[in-house]
C-alpha cells in the first residue's frame, strides 16, 4: 500500500507547484524543526526489529525556502545533498544515496532516491533542534536550577527547542517508539547545535 501511495505521489509531482510553507512536526521517522526565516533542521530515526533492532539514523538542514529546500544530509558515514518539499500536509525527501546513511541500508525504502513521501502524524512548535552532550540532563518545571524534576535525557538524545530564556532552553523530547513526548526547560550548556562536520546520532 505505502508503495502504491508513494509512486501516485510522484506522479503528482510534475503538477505540484510545491506553494506551501514547510512546517515543525513528525512525518513518520523525520521530526523537523523550521525557524522563523524557514531554515529547517530535521532528525531522522527508524528503529526496525525488536531487541537489537536496526536503526537508520541522520541528521539534515536547509536555508530558508517557501516550500521546497535543498538540504544537506550526514551521519557518521559522510555527507549527502538532497531536497525536502511539502506535498499537502506531508513532505517528501529526497537524497541521492540516502540508504548509505548510518543503518539505513537495509530500512529506508529505495524511493529515498527518488522522492519518499512521510506523513505527518504530529505537530510541532519547534523553530531548532539540539542534542543532549551531558551524560544526564533533567528537565525543569520552569528555567530556574531549583525547579529539577525527576525526568532526564542521556547523551545523544535529540530535542525540539521552541524558546530559550537566558541559559535555558524550553525543549520536546519525542519517544520516537512509542510516540510519547516530554517537555520542560533544559540547560542550554547541556545542549548542542547541530553539527554536519561530526557525527552526533546515538
Amino acid at each position: 500500500m505505502r508503495y502504491f501511495r508513494a509512486w501516485f505521489v510522484l506522479l503528482l509531482l510534475g503538477a505540484s507547484a510545491h506553494a506551501a510553507t514547510l512546517k515543525p512536526g513528525l512525518y513518520e521517522g523525520l521530526m523537523l524543526a523550521v525557524a522563523p526565516d524557514g531554515t529547517v533542521q530535521g532528525h531522522y530515526l527508524e528503529l526496525q526489529g525488536e531487541g537489537p533492532s536496526k536503526r537508520c539514523s541522520f541528521f539534515l538542514a536547509g536555508p530558508s525556502s517557501s516550500g521546497r529546500v535543498r538540504i544537506n544530509s550526514w551521519s557518521a558515514v559522510g555527507t549527502m545533498e538532497g531536497t525536502l518539499s511539502t506535498h499537502g500536509d506531508d513532505v517528501l525527501l529526497s537524497i541521492q544515496g540516502g540508504r548509505d546513511h548510518d543503518g539505513c541500508g537495509m530500512v529506508l525504502l529505495p524511493l529515498i532516491d527518488i522522492s519518499l513521501p512521510l506523513s505527518k502524524v504530529a505537530d510541532g512548535a519547534w523553530t531548532q533542534l539540539r542534542v543532549v552532550r551531558d551524560t544526564r540532563l533533567f528537565f525543569h518545571a520552569s528555567p530556574q536550577a531549583s525547579a529539577k524534576r525527576q525526568g532526564y535525557l542521556v547523551r545523544g538524545d535529540v530535542v525540539g527547542i521552541s524558546q530559550e530564556v537566558e541559559g535555558w532552553a524550553l525543549a520536546e523530547f519525542v519517544n520516537r517508539t512509542t510516540g510519547r513526548r516530554t517537555s520542560g526547560w533544559l540547560a542550554a550548556d547541556g545542549l548542542a547545535a547541530l553539527d554536519a562536520s561530526r557525527s552526533q546520532a546515538k
